[in-house]
């Protein structure tokens, strides 16, 4: 990730070592903040908010409350909003993956920019009938979805990234996506720098591929954990790196265009798996641009399509 740094001060100095501008989120185990909310905030914005919230819990045991506009709290605004936005603190700056956080003496804004795709909208008659083809649909997700946590997989957690910045900067580690695998602070303090920090990726597309191998399927945790670790993706993409599949699309397709698929000893090659395409056919090939053409209508917003 890209990082600008604007330091009022020192943030390698020991969590001992306060100074005036300090902000204080938690005295003597009790909350002296409250985390603002907008009313409206998407899913990612809001699991920001309650994952935040959940992590000072821990290190203080004491609970910051959520609510939806600011009271006579240090504020700590989570996500992008007309709060955040009067005071200064906008993300027009940022023109792909990328959060902010900062500090300053009465509030604290931590955002970023949330991203949550979306599926391809047609189910397989519409997209048939619209491409005028027997194609299988693209696999335009958002990654799997997580209901626990309101998310997709791939979706970019912006404000989430941000949240999780400022708790490495209390000492919080996700080594691992399982208890045992993070490490806690104990403080009875919290109190956070003033400081304005951006961060932008170089990378639109950050992803690991599970093969549905997250933690013999527990999805929440193993999900949170790369979103701790900054994975998302900025733009949409097709899940899938198979596409030709999708062109090749069975039994409808090996009956019509039976030119459309490799030969050997005049029987058609792995037919089982669906069949391997003839590369050097023509009319495949225009078949192949004519799928790609046809999805990126469907999506005008698909950054990348696989064949």
């Amino acid at each position: 990730m890209r990082a600008i740094f604007i330091l009022t001060s020192l943030l390698l100095a020991p969590l001992a070592a306060l100074s005036a501008t300090d902000v204080f989120l938690v005295k003597h185990g009790e909350p002296c903040a409250e985390i603002v909310l907008h009313k409206d905030a998407m899913p990612a914005t809001k699991l920001a908010a309650t994952d935040f919230q959940k992590h000072i819990k821990l290190i203080s045991g004491a609970e910051l409350p959520i609510v939806d506009k600011p009271g006579e709290k240090t504020a700590v605004y989570i996500g992008d909003s007309e709060y955040s936005r009067k005071l200064g603190v906008t993300l027009s700056d940022i023109k792909g993956s990328g959060y902010k956080v900062v500090v300053r003496s009465d509030f604290v804004v931590l955002a970023g920019r949330d991203i949550q795709h979306k599926a391809f909208p047609m189910n397989l008659d519409e997209w048939r009938k619209f491409s005028g083809e027997k194609y299988e649909r693209p696999q335009i997700t958002p990654g799997i979805f997580v209901p626990e946590l309101g998310i997709g997989a791939k979706d970019d957690t912006g404000s989430l990234y941000a949240t999780s910045e400022l708790l490495e900067q209390l000492g919080v580690r996700w080594y691992m996506p399982y208890e045992n695998g993070t490490v806690i602070p104990t403080l009875k303090d919290i109190a956070v720098h003033t400081q304005e920090l951006l961060k932008e990726t170089n990378y639109k597309q950050r992803e690991t591929t599970f093969y549905h191998g997250h933690l013999d399927g527990k999805m929440p945790a193993s999900t949170l954990w790369l979103k701790h670790l900054r994975y998302g993706n900025a733009v949409s993409t097709d899940q899938s790196p198979h596409g030709l599949e999708n062109v090749l699309a069975g039994e409808e397709q090996r009956r019509e265009h039976p030119e459309y698929f490799a030969m050997a000893d005049g029987k058609m090659i792995d037919v089982d798996h669906g069949g391997k395409p003839r590369l050097i056919d023509s009319q495949f090939r225009a078949s192949s641009i004519k799928y790609a053409d046809k999805a990126f209508e469907v999506c005008p917003d698909l950054w990348a399509l696989s064949l």
